[in-house]
């Protein structure tokens, strides 16, 4: 049965499971947006969540910089 994360910290046990392979980047987008489009759950506290992970694991820089892509 699927629980209805109320927190950050919720959501990003949601995201960051680790039952079907290693967690990367893209897993956790995939995982973010696939849990955003479920009822009743706030996509502005999955995306914080997504943030917090990216972050933690190194993938977002945290000085709030903006960095150039290219395009």
């Amino acid at each position: 049965m699927f629980t209805v994360p109320h927190t950050i910290e919720e959501a990003q046990i949601e995201l960051e499971h680790r039952c079907d392979g290693p967690i990367t980047c893209f897993v956790l987008i995939v995982r973010a947006c696939e849990l955003a489009q479920r009822p009743g759950v706030d996509a502005e506290l999955v995306g914080n969540a997504l943030h917090a992970c990216l972050t933690a694991y190194g993938w977002l820089a945290d000085d709030g910089a903006r960095h150039a892509t290219g395009s």
